[in-house]
């Protein structure tokens, strides 16, 4: 079995079920998590009042600003942002490719900008 440390964690999607139990999750095993949030999301105050916790306002689509937001990187990117989730915009191909791309594109920028600085890669 392959042992990691982690001291900074990313969470993508923190206002969400998995993303808000994720951050909680982490910050009482006395990770630092760093929350990232849509500009002006109305869900915003559902990501925990935490000493572990700071919340980065970051669009989904701009994640290749993570770089500039969070000196120092993390050990570990938690990606579960993902937009139309409800109403119409649900079944709307266009948004959903967006969706995807802005999944593929923001991950492996992460990955790229911050490999050396100890982030890896669970493949």
């Amino acid at each position: 079995m392959i042992e990691r440390s982690i001291s900074r964690a990313i969470v993508t999607g923190p206002t969400g079920a998995i993303g808000t139990a994720l951050c909680l999750e982490l910050a009482a095993h006395g990770i630092h998590v760093f929350a990232v949030c849509r500009p002006g999301s109305h869900r915003a105050d559902a990501i925990p009042n935490h000493d572990h916790i700071s919340v980065i306002y970051c669009d989904a689509t701009q994640l290749d600003q993570l770089v500039n937001l969070i000196p120092g990187g993390a050990d570990a990117f938690f990606h579960f942002a993902w937009v139309h989730t409800i109403g119409a915009g649900r079944n709307d191909m266009g948004a959903q490719i967006e969706n995807i791309r802005y999944t593929i594109d923001g991950t492996n920028d992460k990955y790229n900008s911050w490999e050396g600085d100890g982030m890896q890669r669970l493949d």
